[in-house]
Parts: C-alpha cells; sequence; structure tokens
C-alpha cells in the first residue's frame, strides 16, 4: 500500500524534461495544451502553479502505468504499489483531489488556472511577501512575536522546525528583523503576495463561488484533509476542505502526523510531483524514508512526436496573460 503526497508552490525540477518522451507524460501534455491553448511552459511566469499541477498529474500517470519506476517488483507484487491515501501542500491539495476521483483533470487545471489568476490579482491589490522561519521552538518564538505586530500572519506550518509568515511587506521586515535577533534563521521567498493569509479574501470568496460550481465526486481512496486533520472519503468534504484554503494556513505538520499515523511496514510513501521538498519536510519529522522523482532512474525513451498545433477544446479557455506576480514558494 503507498500514501502518495503532492507538493505546492515552489517544488520544481529541471529532471522533468527527462520524463516528458513518456507517452503518458505526453498525453498529459497534450490534452492540458488543448484546454488551456496555449502550452504552460512557454508562457509567462505567472503560470508557475498552473505548470506544477501538469507536471504533478504527469508524474502520477507515470507512478500509475510504470511503478517499477519507482519502487522494485517485489515490491508491486506484495501490492506496495496500491494508493491508500493521498495529501497535498497547499496547490497539491487539488493534484490529491484529482488522484482520489473527486475531480477529473480538467476540473482540476481549470481551478487551478483561476485560482493562479485570482491570487496574482489580489496581490497586485494588496502587495505582501513571506518568509521561512527556521530554527528550535520556531512556532513558540514566532508566535510571541506576532503577538505585537497586527498585519503578519502564519501561513505555513511546514514542519517542528519551520513555518512560514505572510502579511504587509514592510511588517514582515520588522517581523524577520526580530526573529533573528531571536535566534531563528529566515528566509524571505520570491512572491508579490501575502497568500494564505486574510489579505487573500477578495480571491478566496471568488474562488469559493468557483468551487460551489464543480461536483466533487466521493474518492476512491481516503484524502487528508488539511483543515480537519482526517482521512475522508465524501466529495463535499474535500470540497469543504479546499474552502477558505487562500485564508488558511497550511497545516502541513497536522497532516504528516496523520501520515505517521497510519504508516506501517507494509506501506512506502511517494512524493508525486517536481523536486523533494515535501520528503525532506516528512524524513527530519517522522524519520519515514520517501521516494520522491529526484531519487529514480527514468530509463531512455524513444522521442515522441508532439502535434503542436493542437486545436483549442470547446470547455477551455485561453485567458489573458498578465505578468509581474508570482504565486507562494511553500517549501
Amino acid at each position: 500500500m503507498s500514501i502518495l503526497v503532492f507538493p505546492g508552490q515552489g517544488s520544481q525540477s529541471a529532471k522533468f524534461k527527462d520524463a516528458m518522451l513518456y507517452p503518458e507524460v505526453v498525453h498529459v501534455l497534450e490534452k492540458a495544451r488543448n484546454f488551456l491553448g496555449f502550452d504552460v511552459h512557454t508562457a509567462d511566469s505567472l503560470y508557475a502553479p498552473v505548470a506544477l499541477f501538469i507536471e504533478s498529474v504527469c508524474i502520477l500517470e507515470l507512478y500509475k502505468a510504470r511503478p517499477s519506476i519507482f519502487m522494485g517488483f517485489d515490491e508491486i507484487n506484495t501490492g506496495k504499489n496500491e494508493i491508500t491515501f493521498v495529501a497535498g501542500h497547499s496547490l497539491g491539495q487539488y493534484t490529491a483531489a484529482v488522484a482520489c476521483g473527486a475531480i477529473t483533470f480538467d476540473t482540476g487545471l481549470d481551478l487551478i488556472q483561476r485560482r493562479t489568476l485570482l491570487m496574482a490579482e489580489a496581490a497586485k491589490e494588496h502587495p505582501g511577501s513571506m518568509a521561512a522561519c527556521i530554527g528550535h521552538n520556531v512556532e513558540q518564538v514566532v508566535r510571541a512575536i506576532l503577538e505585537e505586530h497586527e498585519g503578519v500572519y502564519i501561513a505555513n506550518y511546514n514542519s517542528k522546525n519551520q513555518i512560514v509568515i505572510s502579511g504587509n511587506i514592510d511588517k514582515v521586515e520588522t517581523v524577520i528583523n526580530q526573529c533573528k535577533n531571536a535566534g531563528l534563521r529566515c528566509v524571505k521567498l520570491n512572491v508579490a503576495g501575502a497568500f494564505h493569509s486574510p489579505l487573500m479574501s477578495n480571491a478566496n470568496e471568488k474562488m469559493n463561488a468557483a468551487l460551489e460550481k464543480v461536483e466533487f465526486a466521493d474518492p476512491t481512496i481516503g484524502f487528508i484533509c488539511n483543515t480537519t486533520h482526517e482521512i475522508v472519503m465524501r466529495g463535499d468534504k474535500i470540497k469543504a476542505d479546499l474552502h477558505d484554503q487562500m485564508i488558511h494556513p497550511v497545516q502541513w505538520v497536522k497532516t504528516m502526523e496523520v501520515i505517521m499515523s497510519v504508516y506501517g511496514s507494509n506501506m512506502k510513501v511517494y512524493e508525486i510531483g517536481p523536486g523533494n521538498v515535501l520528503s525532506k519536510l516528512i524524513q527530519a519529522d517522522s524519520g519515514i524514508e520517501v521516494t520522491n522523482f529526484e531519487s529514480i532512474e527514468l530509463q531512455k525513451m524513444p522521442e515522441v512526436e508532439v502535434d503542436q498545433n493542437a486545436s483549442t477544446s470547446s470547455e477551455g479557455e485561453n485567458p489573458a496573460n498578465p505578468t509581474g506576480q508570482t504565486d507562494p514558494v511553500t517549501q
């Protein structure tokens, strides 16, 4: 049995180009290009979150079609490739919803595109910044400092020793200086907005409205919720978990606790997406070894001809391509 975890913004890998010759990957890329009306990998950097979603689904399809790339045949024969639970970090929750069958790839792609544009719009309306704070007793130290500063919030609980703060640009800078004075290491993230904070409220309301129009099916495998920290088998609970995601913190520490509670000797954890950010967080907090895209060996495949002139599907849309904004880094 396996637990699949899907990364959020900031995860990337130069290695993905080596996977682009696999027919399963080519199929997903063509489907995405048909839906969007453009190739996300040659689009403005604004669309990096959309590219991450697409790449993660590509790697998911590789995992399902070619499990021997990710594990030995003895593990396949003992059922360790059978997906039991899925979990996602921020944007990765949408990928997890696709993986468990709650929504289709097209629906997920449409939602992620809307989410990306709404967050960019909110970042222009309310410019903000984010920073990772790292060190011993980090949550306790940061909470004490934030009590003295309105307008700065905890956006991500990434691990026992790492959280991310988000908020007004100047106020975040002040908090960073105080955190450093308290012995923490702080890294400013290359973002233009205060994601996972109240500064995203307008975008959050619009995203909630978009979610309400989507029917979520009951999943075929367990989905680990970010907000309630439970494993659910109902589509309406997955939809509820995605509501208000833009203004709620990422509770990855709680998600890891759920993973640890169900993890056993007959289970494996796989990070399905570019990079190895979640693998490092899980291994640091739990000691569980995680197989990820960076650690696998891709077989050489013959080049596959890709139709560069594929037409846009009737349900796709080709939005304007605004520039100057990026989505949050979450590692």
